[in-house]
């Protein structure tokens, strides 16, 4: 726990030099426990500068996760009434669903530093370096029939499209149906998880995955089979963007567009952002990938498409996954 608190302190003051006579004070604790605490997080991987006779001093350059800066942000309602911070995770998803019953509380959000398993569609892995980008899941209890429960998905892509232009001035497209592109390269993934009750056989809960690429990691490479496929915000902006920011933003864009959204206008919003109507694409369904152009959105947010030999087919998210040609 000590720990933890000086993490924090250390956190809120990023950049600064702060004595270990402030932080003993702080926690009431010794200066040798400081110390010593301030060495397990060495060891945990953190850039911690200790400088002689005056302090320590957490690296500026990284964007640390701040629980009180991220809350301090909110304007939300319900969303971000109970935010987890963890430093690593297998999957902020699988963290959510293995709650207890009645810990699965609406609007709970978890939010890792890094996953070891991160998931994307169809069992992919999803690139979740440490100090990065963000990785949150979002726990919620719609009153939807489970045929529309896909709406969460839509309302989460406008919602990651909005934050990263309000907070970054970034203009982003979306791939059907979970995808977030600019120029041609992904910077976030989403994934919708539901949780169907055995007595109701209704969709008791929904965790609702989003990951954004926001900072290249220092120590971690992008992986081969990724290079040419995802990108990051940094990308864009030209410098290392603050985490806690989008984070704030996201969930309160969210929470807005899940309480007053109404079908038309989402259909009209999420079809002015979605990349290749009326361009060729490939489909790929289970291990076939298939030549196509697609033709449109329909109005419950499946896509219509023409394959090569004229034959018109209409798909739900799902039942396959689109690329560009």
């Amino acid at each position: 726990m000590n720990k933890d608190n000086i993490l924090e302190i250390l956190k809120v003051n990023s950049g600064k030099v702060i004595s270990g006579g402030y932080i003993a004070l702080r926690l009431n604790i010794s200066r040798n426990a400081v110390w010593k605490n301030i060495n397990l997080l060495k060891e945990e991987g953190y850039n911690i500068v200790s400088v002689k006779n005056k302090g320590y001093m957490l690296d500026s350059n990284i964007s640390y996760l701040n629980k009180k800066e991220i809350e301090k942000g909110l304007n939300t309602k319900f969303i971000g009434n109970i935010i987890e911070i963890i430093e690593e995770v297998d999957s902020t998803i699988n963290y959510l669903k293995n709650l207890k019953d009645e810990e699965k509380i609406e609007g709970r959000v978890i939010i890792a530093n890094s996953q070891t398993r991160g998931k994307g569609r169809r069992g992919r892995p999803f690139f979740s370096p440490k100090d990065s980008s963000m990785y949150l899941s979002l726990l919620l209890k719609p009153k939807l029939p489970i045929e529309e429960v896909n709406l969460i998905t839509i309302i989460c892509g406008l919602s990651v499209v909005e934050a990263l232009k309000n907070t970054f001035g970034i203009d982003s497209d979306i791939k059907w149906v979970n995808d977030i592109y600019k120029d041609g390269l992904k910077l976030c993934g989403i994934l919708t998880e539901g949780i169907i009750s055995f007595e109701s056989g209704s969709m008791e809960n929904v965790v609702l995955g989003v990951g954004i690429n926001i900072n290249r990691s220092e120590n971690e490479e992008v992986p081969e089979e990724f290079k040419d496929i995802i990108g990051f915000v940094q990308d864009f902006t030209g410098k290392a963007e603050n985490r806690n920011k989008i984070i704030s933003e996201f969930l309160n864009v969210f929470e807005n567009k899940y309480l007053n959204f109404d079908k038309d206008s989402l259909y009209k919003e999420y079809k002015e952002k979605m990349l290749y109507i009326n361009e060729d694409i490939t489909y790929i369904q289970g291990n076939e990938k298939i030549k196509a152009t697609l033709l449109d959105l329909n109005k419950d947010f499946s896509i219509k498409i023409k394959t090569s030999d004229g034959e018109i087919k209409n798909f739900n998210s799902g039942e396959i996954s689109i690329r560009s040609i």
